[in-house]
């Protein structure tokens, strides 16, 4: 299950973006792999909660 959910946050890294918006889990800064790292955090916590 890990696996499948830093595939799916690195397919939100990758996302090319039109320059209006911002990709805030995107290479391009540092500070984003705190926000990839958070965002793993809070969907491994969430499979523990079924629907």
């Amino acid at each position: 299950m890990i696996k499948k959910l830093k595939n799916f946050i690195e397919e939100l890294a990758m996302m090319e973006v039109t320059p209006n918006v911002y990709n805030q889990y995107s290479y391009a800064t540092k500070d984003n792999e705190v926000r990839r790292n958070n965002l793993l955090i809070y969907l491994k916590g969430m499979t523990l909660y079924t629907p």
